[in-house]
């Protein structure tokens, strides 16, 4: 594999305690397998509490992300290379919030996307939709003992809700710009004519 400008490590829950799940332990555990070939690459570790039922239940004290952190270091990984995105609560939002920060460094357009393998399909078309083309992203499948018919079944599910609010949030995006260059072409033309 070529040189990865950042490995992002999607967060797969957190409790009420802030302890890991077992689904994010065994991403960070497939990270930390591979993280010799990657020793350069910038960690950037994306979660807040994995899904709006947290807000309902009450917020863990600490974001998934920040656990991660944790973890890693504990594993011996230099906190200078770790970075934290702890804003979203779902996929879609992993992606919009993990591209604000790859966006800050010029350059970056290698990534390394790792995750569990029940969930690759939906994150990484996710992933593709939002960077665009000018980003490269690589995947790290995590093999994992949740796969199931209900689970697969769950996920493509999942995949075409995903699509179908991208696609909204598209045409809401499109009309938005449309709006606002009318609106513009009208304060232009008002100035000109208070202008005169």
């Amino acid at each position: 594999m070529r040189k990865i400008d950042v490995i992002i490590i999607l967060g797969g829950g957190i409790d009420d305690q802030g302890e890991i799940s077992k689904v994010t332990k065994e991403r960070l555990d497939r990270f930390l397998k591979e993280n010799n070939k990657f020793a350069d690459a910038l960690i950037l570790l994306s979660g807040r509490w994995g899904g709006l039922a947290k807000l309902a239940r009450g917020m863990p004290e600490i974001t998934e992300a920040q656990a991660m952190k944790e973890y890693l270091i504990t594993k011996g990984i230099n906190s200078k290379r770790i970075c934290l995105e702890m804003k979203s609560l779902d996929t879609v939002s992993n992606a919009v919030f993990s591209k604000e920060i790859i966006e800050r460094h010029k350059g970056w357009s290698k990534i390394l996307l790792i995750t569990s393998d029940w969930h690759m399909k939906r994150a990484l078309w996710i992933f593709q939709k939002v960077f665009g083309r000018q980003y490269q992203i690589h995947t790290f499948s995590v093999t994992s003992d949740k796969k199931s018919d209900d689970r697969k079944v769950c996920e493509n599910y999942l995949l075409v809700v995903a699509k179908i609010i991208l696609r909204f949030i598209l045409i809401v995006n499109r009309l938005g710009s449309y709006f606002k260059r009318l609106l513009l072409r009208g304060k232009k033309y008002e100035t000109e004519n208070h202008n005169c």
